[in-house]
């Protein structure tokens, strides 16, 4: 007997450990959690720095495994308590560089006002489509803003990566006088480009972290694409395994207790897996990804 039931995309949780479950009974169901959009850095808000200089500033950072980039933004100081709550005096372009060779990967442009979608006092503006950046690949989230613009970027007292994230600026930035020179230059690096946004390609030794552009993402989740009973055992077929990362496939029967079956850890983002012969009526079947 041969059963078999195309399903469409399962979301899981963004937690340090994504998961799906499988349900095996008389027929094949699924069922699946949205993982919501995250903003790579949350700020405690210091203060502000203005620019004097046209100005590309960026941070490094590194997601652990892949993610899908899905909204840029720029800072928006008027935002702030004491704001005025009037947005964006200017559009402001922004974008995510590979520092391995400087390659512009993403792009948008944030409008003046208050046209981009306020989180936590970035206006963001969302991508034409998702853009997936490498995990273990080193990354500069750079905006651009013109001399003397009256967008500020803001200098933090405390920063901290969403989960999955490593900041990864070098050397670490610390919270110091804003007022100290060149200094207040935060950032992985600055420069006076040209009235575009550039890849920031000098290096800055004094630090002071401010943040002028960021983004939102969601992470890569397993894509199950076919489950099927084939002579009493289970075939799952799934994408959107990051290589490198361990897999482990576990069973349960109540969703108390789980049995392991097997771990791997693929060397693509595609792979069949013949999971089990079953031996119950009814079962839960799961991917747990990470440690």
């Amino acid at each position: 007997m041969k059963r078999s039931k195309h399903l469409k995309r399962l979301f899981c949780s963004a937690a340090t450990q994504l998961q799906f479950l499988l349900l095996l009974c008389l027929g094949l169901c699924c069922f699946s959690l949205r993982a919501h959009a995250a903003a790579g850095a949350s700020l405690t808000v210091l203060g502000t720095d203005s620019f004097d200089r046209n100005n590309t500033f960026g941070w490094r950072f590194t997601p652990a495994t892949d993610i899908d980039v899905t909204a840029l933004g720029f800072f928006d100081a008027t935002s702030l308590a004491a704001g005025t709550g009037t947005g964006l005096s200017q559009s402001h372009d922004v974008g995510i560089y590979r520092v391995s060779d400087q390659v512009l990967v993403a792009s948008n442009t944030i409008p003046a006002g208050i046209v981009g979608d306020l989180t936590a006092n970035f206006r963001y503006v969302t991508l034409s489509a998702p853009v997936r950046l490498a995990g273990g690949t080193t990354y500069l989230m750079a905006g651009f803003a013109l001399s003397l613009s009256p967008d500020p970027a803001a200098f933090a007292s405390k920063w901290t990566m969403a989960p999955g994230i490593l900041y990864a600026n070098s050397p670490l930035p610390t919270v110091i006088n804003p007022t100290s020179g060149t200094s207040q230059y935060l950032v992985s690096a600055h420069g006076n480009p040209p009235a575009v946004l550039t890849y920031p390609g000098v290096t800055q030794t004094g630090l002071l972290p401010v943040f002028a552009a960021n983004f939102q993402f969601t992470p890569v989740v397993p894509f199950l694409t076919r489950i099927e009973c084939i002579t009493n055992t289970v075939v799952i077929s799934v994408t959107n395994l990051t290589a490198g990362v361990t897999n482990s496939v576990e069973k349960s029967v109540n969703l108390s207790s789980w049995q392991s079956l097997q771990s791997f850890v693929p060397g693509a983002n595609a792979t069949n897996l013949t999971v089990d012969t079953i031996g119950a009526p009814a079962a839960f079947y799961r991917i747990r990804v990470g440690p």
